[in-house]
């Protein structure tokens, strides 16, 4: 399962814990970004069926290629007035000055990119909920 979560919402912590599913999560920050997303895709795909659930970013361009590669995701953001909340998240788990002042300028045009995706599930967070909340739901209709 291939999931797109937004910034925030629970990926790290999931992969953290030892949990009955392994979980992974590849961030798009690590790979070079002159070969970007070719690089990231490749890579995941490469470990599809290895683990139970793989998170993925956002990111539009990543996205997109997983999807014409023929993976079906399911994306994973926040209710667009749930900015605040999200911003103390980002200082609450140390996230740099400059992570959380990209995040609160791009905030609106990142949710609605990820509101306008009409090739994923869509699952949207409501106030205090994280991917963790949501997820015995995908993992159910998975089996």
């Amino acid at each position: 399962m291939v999931i797109s979560a937004f910034c925030g919402t629970g990926k790290s912590y999931l992969c953290e814990q030892s949990f009955d599913l392994k979980y992974i999560e590849f961030e798009c920050w690590k790979y070079d970004q002159s070969e970007f997303p070719s690089n990231y895709v490749t890579d995941v795909l490469s470990r599809i069926g290895e683990v139970d659930i793989i998170f993925v970013s956002t990111n539009p361009m990543s996205l997109n290629l997983l999807i014409k590669s023929g993976v079906k995701v399911i994306l994973i953001y926040p209710e667009l007035q749930l900015k605040d909340e999200y911003l103390s998240r980002y200082i609450n788990r140390c996230s740099s000055y400059d992570f959380i002042k990209t995040l609160s300028t791009y905030w609106e045009i990142w949710i609605r990119e990820s509101m306008a995706n009409k090739s994923c599930q869509h699952v949207v967070l409501t106030q205090g909920q994280y991917i963790s909340d949501v997820l015995s739901q995908f993992i159910k209709e998975s089996k």
